[in-house]
């Protein structure tokens, strides 16, 4: 059974963001699996410092090559590698 929403609880669930059962937001730094592993936030300044050091680029780079190819680590990585 589902419980009566609140108001809050009603714009979560227009956001996305679902308050029942065992689903886990996707900044869960806790659950950091994954798609976490295959994505690049770049609202997170530790994921980009980390992401920038792991392919040997700076955060502008990395910025940069996610805003031509998307978020998918693979792809960014590539893009950065020049493949």
């Amino acid at each position: 059974m589902i419980p009566p929403e609140t108001p809050r609880q009603a714009a979560y669930a227009l956001a996305g963001i679902y308050l029942y059962g065992e689903q886990t937001m996707s900044d869960d730094k806790s659950n950091a699996g994954g798609q976490d592993r295959k994505r690049i936030s770049l609202s997170e300044d530790y994921e980009v410092r980390d992401w920038a050091e792991k392919f040997g680029v700076s955060e502008q780079q990395l910025r940069d090559a996610v805003g031509r190819v998307g978020d998918q680590a693979e792809d960014v990585e590539r893009a950065l590698r020049g493949s």
